[in-house]
This record gives C-alpha cells, structure tokens and sequence, in this order.
C-alpha cells in the first residue's frame, strides 16, 4: 500500500477475501511491509491465522478484512460469517448488534466507505492505541503490505484519512430488543414470602410460576439477572 496502485484495492472482496494487545507502541517508528508479513500488527498474523477468519476471507491472501477479522479472532470473538467487503462492515455490524460510532477505541475496527479516497471496496484497519489527538493502527492491504505504528489525526495528516467509522465489536452486543430477561420480585404483605417472577421485557414469561394477581403480593425490587443492562 505505499503506491497509490495499492491503495486502489485496499478492501478487495472479502468473498476473495482482528486479538492480544500489537507489538506497536506509539514511540516506535512505523512498519511497513515488505510484502511479506514482517510488520503485522499481531505475532500470530502471518499467511495463515488459525482461526475462523481464515475461512471467511481467504488465508493465505493478503487482505484488510482478514486481518481484522483475526484481530477479532485473537480476542475470542466467535466466528461472525463474513461481513463482505470492508465498505460494507459498518452495516453488517450494526446488523449483528455491535455498535457503531465516531468514536475510537482501543481494539475498534476502524472503517472507511467506498469513496473515502482508500478504492471502491473501502478499507478497514485495527486502532490499536488512542491519544490526544491522533490514533495508532495497523493493516493488512490486499496489495501485499502489513503496516503497524500507523498514526492517523482527524484532520487528516497521515498515511490514511481520518476513518469514516469506528466499529466495537469487542464491547458486549447489546440484548435483542424485546427479549430482556429480567426478574421482578414480589413480597406477600401477609406472611412475607418471596416469589420472583421472569419477565420477557414488559410481558411475563409463561414458563415460570403464575404470576400474582393478589393485592398482597407487592414488588418490592427488580434484578438485572442477564446483564443486559435493562431490568
């Protein structure tokens, strides 16, 4: 990708085709490849990744969605099909739940869209640092270069332009609207039992005990049991 040639293909087809803290410190100089897998941003990314991402975007090829999706792989997250071309993991994230924002992280998926100036198939990389001002990330290019150490500023000095899309696949997909799973507990006023009854959002799940439909049952609290941060 130090051509411009490159640059064209950065997100080529994920039908043709991110893991433990990079090597990359913001003090070290950039790495760029050297068509070989010489500056990866991960110490297992190389021709082949051993994970699912290998399936999903061709191992063996050079490509920026590989490479973040065995970021991904690296961390634990589970095999997410494939999410297209780069241009289109904004979308296909947002899609599965994962959120989608302005904002960068440490280990977000930085993207850019089809005509952000990185070629018709877009690009996406892995912030690997944040700072005052500027962001650290690494990639893998279709053309055949691994880069880390790679620093970017919003305004747009830097070896990319400042990323249309910060992807957060690493936080915690939110629950399923609608499917919370959530208990209230009652109190009898009279003997004062508990009784806890699951409820499915506002409506109450049948395949727990009957729900009270006396006066001397009382709610006397709420649990968010599931940690979808809804109770």
């Amino acid at each position: 990708m130090k051509r411009r040639k490159q640059i064209l293909t950065l997100g080529l087809a994920a039908t043709m085709a991110l893991g433990p803290a990079p090597t990359a410190e913001a003090s070290e100089a950039p790495c760029i490849g050297d068509g070989s897998y010489n500056c990866a941003g991960h110490p297992s990314y190389g021709a082949h990744s051993g994970t699912w991402a290998d399936l999903r975007y061709y191992g063996g090829r050079h490509n920026c969605t590989r490479y973040a999706a065995a970021r991904l792989a690296y961390e634990g997250v589970p095999d997410q099909g494939t999410w297209g071309n780069a241009r289109e993991w904004d979308t296909s994230a947002a899609a599965a739940g994962y959120e989608v924002n302005d904002t960068p992280d440490v280990g977000a998926i930085a993207q850019w869209n089809e005509g952000s100036g990185l070629g018709g198939y877009g690009h996406v990389a892995v912030v690997d640092e944040v700072g005052d001002g500027f962001i650290i990330i690494s990639d893998d290019v279709w053309g055949g270069v691994t880069s880390r150490g790679i620093r970017l500023s919003p305004d747009g000095s830097g070896r990319y332009p400042w990323p249309d899309n910060f992807i957060h696949v690493l936080e915690p997909a939110p629950a399923e609207p609608g499917l919370e799973r959530n208990t209230l507990f009652h109190q009898h006023a009279v003997t004062g039992a508990i009784a806890a009854w699951e409820m499915d959002g506002t409506t109450i799940n049948r395949n727990g005990p009957e729900y009270p439909n006396s006066p001397e049952w009382q709610i006397v609290g709420a649990a968010d049991l599931n940690n979808d941060q809804s109770p």
